[in-house]
């Protein structure tokens, strides 16, 4: 049985649909540009606005991190969770629809985590958010 090494009949792409593809998308953006200059000339009266309110945070987010060795940071300021619930109230009292954002650091204590929720609790917070990072455990 004869092989054939020398193959006449060479693979190839034929690029016939692809070209008339490419020139109906060069019509319709050549047509669909025409819409454009037309909308420039039309005349529209749009509403006006006498007085608009002022858009003031409807909340202020407070950072809290729980370090490693159990000592608590509100805003950078490290604190005992006596001074921190004092902090807390202090400021909910000026700002009362303050949100909180609870973060861990590392080898973290379960019963650390859930003192701080205590405290934060008792000072009266509604919003509480838990932004823990991946990787992160929690050790009893």
């Amino acid at each position: 049985m004869p092989l054939k090494l020398n193959r006449e009949d060479h693979a190839g792409i034929n690029l016939t649909s692809l070209i008339d593809i490419l020139f109906l998308l060069i019509i319709f953006f050549m047509v669909s540009s025409k819409f454009t200059e037309n909308e420039q000339h039309l005349a529209l009266k749009l509403p006006k606005v006498n007085h608009a309110p002022s858009q003031q945070p409807t909340s202020t987010v407070l950072s809290v991190w729980v370090l490693r060795e159990g000592t608590v940071q509100l805003e950078g300021k490290t604190l005992n969770l006596a001074q921190f619930e004092m902090q807390l109230n202090q400021i909910r009292r000026s700002q009362p629809d303050i949100r909180v954002t609870l973060r861990g650091e590392g080898q973290l204590s379960l019963d650390r985590l859930a003192d701080v929720i205590t405290v934060i609790n008792r000072t009266g917070v509604k919003k509480l958010d838990l932004a823990f990072l991946g990787g992160q455990s929690l050790t009893r």
